[in-house]
């Protein structure tokens, strides 16, 4: 009821409860309406999972531009996932057209400032965002520090992602950057 009302809190919690199926049935395309709903009050998690939902295509037809729109509005006001989101897409999108080092680095930036020291996926984001820029002599070092951060909190990460983050790190010793396919 809160929800129908435009209560954010309660547009979130029911676009998460579609998202895992709890108390309802799963269903992506429900929370995406849900999220969106949230950020649209104002709800700068709800906007980065509205992102996500674009750039994975999961409930919604995926759409880079969307995706970076809805990380932006989340960056911007200062919520270092937002800021993650959109210095990894900027610095490893698929499409070439969307990719830009240069702003990909300061959003990378800004959300490793503000985040824990142990936060090894923005800390793979910055080692992304210099290999985009060229400066591998800052991305080895980065994502090195990436991997020992993302292995010491393995319980966090999939195996698959531990040994993405070392797979980056040999592209960057060959001097190229990542690009997520």
């Amino acid at each position: 009821m809160a929800a129908d009302q435009g209560d954010a809190i309660a547009e979130h919690s029911l676009g998460n409860a579609y998202y895992k199926g709890r108390g309802v049935e799963k269903n992506y395309g429900e929370s995406v309406k849900w999220y969106r709903r949230s950020a649209e009050h104002g709800d700068a998690d709800a906007a980065v999972e509205v992102g996500t939902a674009y750039q994975s295509g999961k409930g919604i037809e995926k759409d880079y531009g969307e995706a970076l729109k809805w990380f932006t509005k989340a960056a911007v006001v200062g919520h270092a996932r937002g800021q993650n989101e959109v210095a990894w897409l900027l610095a490893t999108c698929p499409e070439s057209s969307y990719r830009n080092g240069a702003t990909a680095l300061d959003y990378a930036r800004k959300a490793v400032a503000q985040s824990p020291q142990d936060n090894g996926t923005y800390q793979d984001t910055l080692a992304a965002s210099y290999a985009r820029n060229g400066q591998f002599n800052e991305a080895v070092p980065a994502q090195e520090k990436a991997v020992e951060l993302i292995k010491a909190n393995q319980q966090s990460f999939t195996p698959e992602q531990v040994r993405g983050a070392e797979l980056r790190l040999d592209l960057y010793k060959k001097g190229q950057p990542f690009t997520d396919e």
